[in-house]
């Protein structure tokens, strides 16, 4: 199957669908760090500590989203966003209901506040990427959409999350949401991957096959006239001089040398 290469982000199609998973990851990662004060009370209660120490379940999990940010996106640079935030959403759930068998704030720190934040560090920023990847004329509009998730969640969730507590108790509430929170995987899975051309140009000789440029296959012209020319001079080749050449190498058939750059003919 051929890939198609865009000359620049499309600012629409398949990428709206991106905006909307940029919108549910934060939701379910922005809106429950907000709304999860529910369970402080509870936690307080249940493990006779402190509200000064239940409030760092919570606050080690977003410091760790935001520190381990750098190697969710050095991750989903070399492995792709899609994997990557699948990854990260099953590891946030995971921790969730890890903690939902917890027996001390120890086990909620390990379990909410490191695996799942880290979890989380593997969403967000890979999802906000791709979401500049599909857009540039639309960038600011679409970034505005995609966190609204945080306000629209945080708006939401308190009442859910107490409704929740008061009809499974705090740890089945704990295990209800770890099954909202797997739901980053549909995230991940809505991140299509997209080449644009400037990707081809950091590409090495040969990575460029099977691709189909939406607007002119340049590099693939250039490699044709430097398969085509026999004799050099000084100056660009333009006009019909250029089309002329590339008929010609297309005809002599396939190009086997490097894409770079025009050779002067």
């Amino acid at each position: 199957m051929r890939g198609r290469v865009y000359s620049d982000p499309p600012d629409g199609g398949w990428g709206w669908m991106v905006v909307f998973a940029g919108f549910l990851s934060n939701c379910l990662i922005m809106g429950v760090a907000r709304s999860f004060g529910i369970f402080f009370l509870h936690f307080v209660h249940h493990f006779e500590e402190t509200s000064s120490r239940a409030s760092w379940v919570i606050s080690i999990a977003m410091a760790t989203q935001q520190f381990m940010s750098p190697v969710g996106s050095a991750l989903g640079t070399h492995y792709g966003a899609r994997p990557v935030v699948m990854v990260g959403g099953g590891l946030a759930s995971l921790g969730l209901l890890i903690a939902s068998f917890g027996h001390s704030l120890l086990h909620m720190y390990l379990s909410i506040g490191l695996l799942t934040g880290f979890g989380w560090s593997l969403v967000f920023t890979p999802t906000m990427s791709m979401i500049y990847r599909y857009f540039r004329r639309r960038r600011v509009l679409v970034t505005g959409l995609a966190f609204t998730g945080a306000g629209v969640s945080s708006f939401a969730l308190s009442p859910l999350f107490q409704l929740m507590i008061d009809s499974y108790t705090w740890r089945g509430a704990l295990q209800i949401l770890s099954a909202i929170v797997l739901n980053l995987c549909v995230c991940g899975a809505l991140l299509r991957p997209i080449v644009l051309r400037e990707d081809l140009a950091e590409a090495e000789p040969g990575e460029g096959e099977g691709l189909e440029l939406e607007e002119g296959l340049e590099w693939v012209e250039e490699g044709l006239l430097e398969q085509a020319g026999p004799r050099k001079r000084e100056g660009p080749v333009e006009g019909e001089e250029r089309e002329g050449l590339v008929e010609e190498a297309e005809r002599d058939g396939p190009v086997e040398g490097e894409r770079e750059g025009l050779v002067q003919v």
